[in-house]
């Protein structure tokens, strides 16, 4: 009795060409979900801090007083703008106008 031959494996790179790769298709955000800057406090968020309902987080603090530098122009000392606390720190940033792109 002849042994039958075991089928031979094909090479790894001997794969189907299937074409030009494609990036995932991601499910389309929700309007409500911020994707130009995560870190940035949204208009409500600022809106909470102001009414001392809550504070911001670290990343959204540094943000802030770089925000702020930006819009005073840099006049402001960041050192007496966060000395000021979450809540003057939103209400700036609410009452001033946002530098434009």
């Amino acid at each position: 009795a002849a042994a039958s031959p075991e089928p031979a494996e094909a090479a790894p790179d001997a794969a189907m060409d299937t074409g030009p790769t494609r990036e995932p298709e991601l499910p389309a955000q929700p309007a409500s979900v911020r994707i130009d800057n995560p870190i940035e406090p949204s208009h409500m968020d600022l809106q909470a801090i102001s009414r001392q309902e809550r504070r911001f987080t670290d990343a959204q603090r540094e943000w802030c007083v770089g925000e702020a530098l930006i819009r005073s122009g840099f006049m402001i000392v960041p050192e007496d703008f966060i000395a000021g606390g979450d809540h003057a720190m939103a209400l700036y940033l609410l009452e001033s106008v946002p530098a434009s792109d």
